[in-house]
């Protein structure tokens, strides 16, 4: 008699609703950072970290100032540059729920002016990483696939 064995477990999805931003070819989500939020953060495939601005931080009395948070590298489009880094617990978007997450405290300067709107964060490699990524610009969502 053959054991029964167990149903391989079906992929991880999650389906995130996106707003394409008008201004510049950017694609923005509402992200919830230690339940504070929602924040609007960039989808950006070519950032090595996840960021938060200074305002964010700040918000959850984060320790990111240069003399409290460590420093590290990080990948923008500019180059890479010297940012402080610092863990936030919890971050939500939509149903994806990542926890313990290192994150880059950055401005958002250059981005605003391109999206002429503000704009709280960046999501980077390192949420991405372990997801195969679609976007599906005419119904307006990410689906994260694992």
């Amino acid at each position: 008699m053959r054991e029964p064995t167990a149903p391989k477990p079906g992929p991880v999805r999650h389906v995130i609703p996106f707003r394409l931003e008008p201004q510049a070819p950017i694609i923005t989500v509402k992200v919830w950072v230690d339940d504070n939020g929602p924040f609007d953060f960039v989808v950006d495939t070519g950032a090595s970290m996840t960021v938060i601005s200074p305002r964010v931080a700040k918000r959850l009395d984060a320790p990111w100032a240069p003399a409290r948070g460590p420093q590290s590298r990080a990948v923008a489009a500019a180059g890479s540059v010297e940012v402080t880094t610092t863990t936030v617990g919890r971050l939500r978007i939509g149903s994806f729920l990542a926890e313990d997450v290192e994150v880059a405290v950055m401005g958002m300067k250059a981005l605003r002016a391109a999206s002429k709107r503000r704009l709280d964060g960046i999501i980077g490699y390192n949420l991405l990483k372990d997801f195969r990524l679609i976007i599906d610009y005419p119904q307006g969502y990410l689906l994260l696939e694992r």
